[in-house]
């Protein structure tokens, strides 16, 4: 089964290397990123494990610009008709059809080693629009209320989403790793900085789940795994 439940409410699909997210609040879906091109049918397929028809995703949230969370976004929109939002820093790439920006790996040999590799990978993406541009601090009023929360460091538009229900739920997006069970710093950055700053600043966040776009979610005491390293 390529869809779980993560808490009541939040379903995780897996799509091998790469995560996306889907909110059920009361018979309305909304999805989270939408994986690398040719994802639309197996994203649709987990839907449709929980009884539910493409029409029931009624919007699209999209964390940033990379082709491992956008490009299959085109493709759901056309089949969904869902709503799309998205920072503007990061949309009017993805309207262009670009999938990077220039990075540097993160702290880490491995790390290295796979933003070098990246760099020959997919720089494009179908290009597709944004409806609902989103910013930081916003709360959207999607299950219950999500506040969305920038994390420029990974990419300029990147954002995160905290949902308070279960004692906070963060979706991280590319903000920090949990490969093999151990936080992490994500494999890259723009902005090194800027991304040392949002995990600092995450750790002084209180959230009982977290979830990121690679590997496995921590599902209790969260936050103080944050604090531990980054605080």
């Amino acid at each position: 089964m390529a869809i779980k439940e993560v808490v009541p409410g939040l379903y995780q699909i897996s799509l091998g290397f790469v995560n996306t997210y889907l909110f059920d609040d009361e018979g309305d879906l909304t999805l989270v990123d939408t994986g690398t091109a040719g994802s639309a049918d197996k994203i649709l397929a987990a839907a449709g494990e929980l009884g539910r028809p493409p029409q029931d995703i009624r919007r699209i949230l999209v964390t940033h610009l990379h082709a491992d969370h956008t490009g299959s976004l085109a493709e759901l929109k056309r089949q969904t008709g869902a709503q799309v939002y998205m920072h503007p820093a990061d949309a009017e790439l993805v309207r262009q059809g670009v999938a990077s920006r220039p990075c540097v790996p993160a702290p880490g040999l491995l790390k290295g080693i796979f933003v070098r590799a990246s760099m020959r990978g997919v720089a494009r993406v179908e290009p597709a629009d944004t409806d609902v541009a989103i910013a930081d601090g916003q709360e959207l009023p999607i299950a219950g209320g999500l506040r969305t929360i920038a994390a420029a460091g990974h990419t300029a538009g990147q954002v995160m989403f905290l949902w308070p229900r279960h004692g906070g739920v963060l979706i991280a997006g590319d903000t920090a790793s949990h490969f093999f069970g151990r936080l992490g710093y994500p494999m890259l950055f723009e902005d090194t900085a800027q991304g040392l700053r949002d995990l600092h600043d995450l750790a002084a966040l209180d959230f009982n789940v977290a979830v990121f776009s690679h590997d496995r979610p921590i599902l209790e005491a969260a936050s103080g795994q944050f604090r531990a390293k980054w605080g």
